[in-house]
């Protein structure tokens, strides 16, 4: 008896990957993601112009900014017109971190370009801080906005 093929069968079947899908997860982000259709689909991903951002500044308006980048990328600009918080994106949801964030205020979440803060609002929401928004662009669209002047 050759033993090769069963050899080749028992390698298939354990090299496939195992799938397990978390059916509840699943069921509440169809909940979740339900408005997000059509012409709501941007009103819904609740995004903050630079424009708007920093005239929120200048009215000193009551956010919190919730800062996602790491620590290189603050060590150069920080931003600390509002009352926040900097916690690189893997710390968001630890406890102590968590526990940070005011749960009557509006939160604008920042990084870099808007990616990292996109999926970090959207959990926010998801775990129930609606009143969660995203810097569109991050800071590199806020710099772009304030176009900032060298000083010699």
């Amino acid at each position: 008896m050759n033993k090769y093929p069963f050899i080749f069968l028992v390698i298939m079947f354990f090299s496939q990957p195992v799938i397990a899908a978390d059916d509840a997860l699943i069921s509440s982000y169809e909940k979740f993601f339900s408005p997000y259709s059509g012409k709501a689909t941007g009103k819904s991903l609740q995004m903050v112009s630079p424009e708007a951002f920093n005239k929120a500044v200048d009215g000193k308006k009551n956010w919190f900014v919730l800062d996602v980048r790491t620590p290189n990328e603050t060590r150069v600009y920080g931003i600390t017109a509002f009352d926040g918080m900097t916690v690189p994106m893997n710390e968001v949801f630890k406890k102590e971190n968590i526990e940070k964030l005011p749960e009557n205020r509006k939160i604008v979440v920042v990084c870099s370009t808007g990616l990292r803060a996109n999926s970090i609002a959207t959990a926010l929401r998801h775990s129930g801080y609606t009143d969660t928004f995203i810097l569109r662009g991050g800071t590199n669209a806020l710099v772009n906005y304030l176009k900032p002047k060298t000083v010699y």
